[in-house]
């Protein structure tokens, strides 16, 4: 019983992973849309849908430029909090999601 629950784990990892690296082709088809190569460096489909084991502040912050370009530049809000690299995540993420749900 262990060992298919084991294999059950597994099975649900994999189609997880699967999962966020198709939502993430979706997202970078639409960033191109969007023409965020213009202002950011191209990002990889895996680029957000795995955790980066070696920067993960440093995705965490690619990230959050993103959305902070797509809140503020695409979606013309104009009370946002503007935040350092020295912040809290918790804090800085929240904050990004009051333009996003004030705007509409």
């Amino acid at each position: 019983m262990e060992r298919k629950g084991l294999n059950l784990v597994r099975m649900l990892y994999n189609c997880t992973l699967t999962l966020s690296y198709v939502l993430m082709e979706d997202i970078i088809e639409k960033l191109k849309i969007l023409n965020y190569e213009e202002k950011f460096k191209p990002i990889t489909r895996h680029y957000f849908a795995t955790p980066n084991k070696n920067n993960q502040v440093e995705q965490f912050h690619s990230f959050i430029a993103l959305v902070k370009w797509i809140v503020i530049d695409k979606l013309e809000a104009k009370d946002f909090t503007n935040h350092d690299q020295y912040d809290d995540p918790h804090t800085i993420a929240t904050d990004l999601r009051k333009p996003y749900t004030n705007h509409y």
